[in-house]
């Protein structure tokens, strides 16, 4: 997968992630369930990252 840099500003607790799908995994931060954060649902994705879109040439 692609490296993109980033920060977690906030932080909750999910009980059970259940049938949830996740478009990124933390290196460093908690993400939302075991590092997996991003979670993906009909064309939205919710994410405490923010993600610094000039570190992926993908992302420009």
């Amino acid at each position: 997968g692609e490296r993109i840099r980033g920060h977690e500003f906030h932080y909750s607790v999910v009980t059970d992630p259940g049938q949830t799908r996740f478009a990124l995994r933390n290196v460093l931060g908690k993400g939302i369930w075991d590092s997996m954060d991003g979670a993906l649902e009909y064309n939205a994705i919710a994410t405490y990252s923010h993600l610094y879109f000039r570190t992926s040439p993908l992302l420009l």
